[in-house]
């Protein structure tokens, strides 16, 4: 897989996680979860018979999915790690981490963190994605 597809797999899953995360928080603004709802024993029928019920059923879904998005961020941002850490240049590591990990990263932000011009940076990055590329990932 290329780098550029880890990536975006990264960015996506993070972006998942988002969402679910204010899915779960709506449910807690207005049900008032998770401290006023509890239920100790599974529904006694195999269908759902009351709101409550569906209510508490869609949270645990959603707490599940979450939990899946962030164990599959982690095994993606390992990955993305062991392709960094194989660049012998510390400054193109450094670029790229800040790049692909910093929510929101511009070149400017880059250049001024890592001391050089943003089209510099810009150029080390793309150098540095190259040399992943040509690597087995």
């Amino acid at each position: 897989m290329k780098f550029e597809n880890l990536v975006k797999s990264y960015e996506n899953t993070r972006f998942q996680i988002r969402r679910v995360e204010l899915k779960i928080n709506e449910m807690k603004h207005l049900y008032g979860f998770p401290s006023a709802v509890r239920y100790d024993s599974q529904p006694s029928s195999k269908s759902t018979t009351s709101s409550v019920e569906s209510t508490l059923i869609r949270y645990d879904t959603l707490l599940q999915e979450k939990r899946e998005h962030e164990q599959r961020l982690a095994e993606l941002r390992a990955k993305i790690q062991t392709a960094i850490d194989s660049l012998e240049n510390y400054t193109m590591r450094e670029v790229v981490e800040l790049k692909v990990f910093t929510a929101n990263c511009g070149w400017k932000y880059i250049a001024s963190k890592v001391y050089l011009s943003k089209d510099y940076c810009r150029k080390i990055y793309y150098k540095a994605i190259d040399e992943i590329n040509n690597l087995s990932l």
